[in-house]
């Protein structure tokens, strides 16, 4: 049962740093656009794009003249989520859904620290596995979009140190519930 309340409470830490990390504002991750042009961008985006999903300018499937990485180098480069019909993003259910992601996270993370828990029986030795553990997987889930999707640094390593401080929070309350 002791596995069962941190598994929630560690989700429910990583839900409530969640709002302090994207609901203050202190930590813009994208660039601002004017909202003349955010009309003028959202006009050719439903003319041009036949349904939601994923795009990527230029589109490396396009008969083209011009060879795929002459027209990467020519830019602009986007790598479009494009949702024709909108999206709820004030829905409860978005948030529901989101706190189950953090629950699952929580489990497969407790998982491993009470695998641990034999070799390490001391909360501190657990708590710096799961730092390390949540580093690992926080440079893995981010630091790769700069290198291989040309996505800007400053939203990657922000990104980072996001994942980072929300798995040590994790870890820090499944440390304690493990043994």
């Amino acid at each position: 049962m002791r596995w069962i309340i941190g598994i929630f409470l560690s989700a429910l830490a990583m839900f409530l740093w969640g709002f302090v990390f994207f609901g203050s504002g202190l930590f813009e991750l994208h660039n601002p656009v004017q909202a003349e042009s955010e009309t003028q961008i959202a006009d050719t985006l439903r003319k041009n794009l036949p349904r939601s999903g994923f795009y990527m300018i230029p589109d490396p499937g396009n008969d083209s003249a011009r060879p795929f990485g002459e027209r990467m180098q020519a830019g602009p480069f986007a790598r479009i989520h494009f949702h024709a019909e909108g999206v709820a993003f004030e829905d409860p259910r978005v948030m529901g859904r989101g706190f189950l992601h953090m629950l699952l996270t929580c489990a497969l993370f407790s998982l491993a620290l009470r695998l641990l828990a034999r070799d390490c029986p001391e909360y501190l030795d657990r708590l710096k596995i799961a730092a390390i553990f949540g580093l690992g997987a926080a440079v893995f889930a981010h630091l790769g979009g700069p290198i291989w999707w040309f996505e800007t640094w400053g939203q990657a390593l922000k990104l980072t140190a996001y994942d980072t401080v929300a798995y040590i929070l994790a870890g820090a309350i499944l440390a304690k519930f493990t043994d």
